[in-house]
């Protein structure tokens, strides 16, 4: 599937590192089952712009994506919101990766959150 709008597009390809590129671009893929699943948007219908600052936003949602250590994951809100990823402790020795999410909505937020284990 191809990625919306081509300026975004043209920066991830230019992503040197071959591992940072795949996860931008599924990040952004996993941004558009967002918006689809949440919104009813595709992401040429979610009006995405860059703003100066190199964010894209888009005029339809509010979202935040992060990938870390094998977990993708995208939030889509009807307020403004930030994302987090953390390693917790679970019992015993292992490590369960948690995402937490936060919006500054005053009052209870439309949103969701996909994720995706992308490597083990």
């Amino acid at each position: 599937e191809g990625i919306y709008p081509e300026k975004r597009r043209a920066e991830i390809e230019s992503i040197v590192s071959e591992d940072l590129r795949r996860n931008a671009r599924f990040l952004w893929q996993l941004l558009g089952v967002a918006a689809q699943h949440s919104f009813h948007v595709s992401l040429q219908e979610a009006g995405l712009k860059r703003r100066l600052g190199g964010k894209w936003v888009s005029d339809k949602f509010y979202f935040a994506l992060r990938a870390q250590n094998g977990l993708a994951v995208a939030v889509v809100s009807n307020a403004a919101v930030s994302l987090r990823l953390n390693e917790a402790p679970q019992r015993g020795s292992r490590r369960s990766r948690v995402c937490r999410w936060r919006s500054r909505a005053k009052t209870a937020p439309l949103s969701n959150t996909f994720g995706w284990r992308t490597a083990p």
